[in-house]
């Protein structure tokens, strides 16, 4: 079962504080509805009840895939290191074999759980992610309109997206893009980390960090 406590929130438009009933915790085999709503990001929206503003909040939380033995948790780069987690690494937890991941955004925390599902590493993900964007940057002028600023970018889940894998980007002006994921790059971009991995240790691609990590935690049996 869910998880569920009562969080402090701050509208991102009024300013105004109040508190929400919110999931914190998920189980991928117990949960799938919660699941669903994670994956879709519509977990952390919200309707600000004093400015009726709809918004976004993120809100420390815990996912776990007992299938595949990792666990994701989401929360502040502060608040991560208590844990020795750091985005970026990957740390094993001996007492229950699982191996534990930090995200410090919504899209990082999607990022990871659908790559570490689809047995990618969720790293050569973000790469991947960070290519759709400069393809959609360049489709779209975007540094002569404003209004395809982007706010957001994620992997899709398949279940949300009917079996395809698909990447979303969401604009300033709210509309959402979704683009195929471009499966084929994979292997080039895993053949390209390895071979800078062999010529220097301590490369890291994180989308938040981009090299300033001093570790790249890499496993074939993790990439396809």
């Amino acid at each position: 079962m869910a998880t569920i406590e009562l969080i402090k929130h701050s509208c991102s438009t009024c300013g105004k504080e109040f508190d929400r009933n919110e999931i914190t915790t998920i189980n991928s085999l117990f949960d799938p509805s919660e699941r669903a709503l994670l994956l879709s990001g519509i977990l952390f929206d919200y309707v600000c009840p004093f400015c009726h503003k709809p918004s976004r909040s993120m809100y420390p939380l815990c996912y776990t895939n007992p299938t595949l033995n990792f666990m994701v948790y989401l929360d502040t780069k502060i608040n991560l290191a208590k844990y020795n987690l750091t985005s970026g690494y990957i740390k094993v937890d001996p007492t229950i074999g699982y191996r534990c991941y930090g995200a410090t955004s919504i899209d990082d925390v999607i990022n990871k759980i659908v790559s570490l599902e689809n047995k990618i590493d969720p790293r050569l993900a973000e790469l991947i992610i960070d290519y759709m964007i400069a393809i959609f940057k360049k489709d779209h002028n975007v540094n002569l309109d404003d209004n395809y600023e982007i706010i957001d970018a994620y992997l899709l889940d398949r279940y949300l997206s009917k079996g395809k894998r698909n990447v979303c980007i969401i604009t300033k002006n709210k509309n959402s893009y979704i683009g195929e994921y471009p499966s084929n790059l994979i292997k080039s971009i895993s053949r390209h980390v390895k071979e800078k991995l062999l010529r220097q240790r301590g490369l890291v691609f994180d989308r938040g960090d981009f090299l300033n990590i001093k570790d790249w935690t890499y496993s074939d049996n993790q990439c396809i």
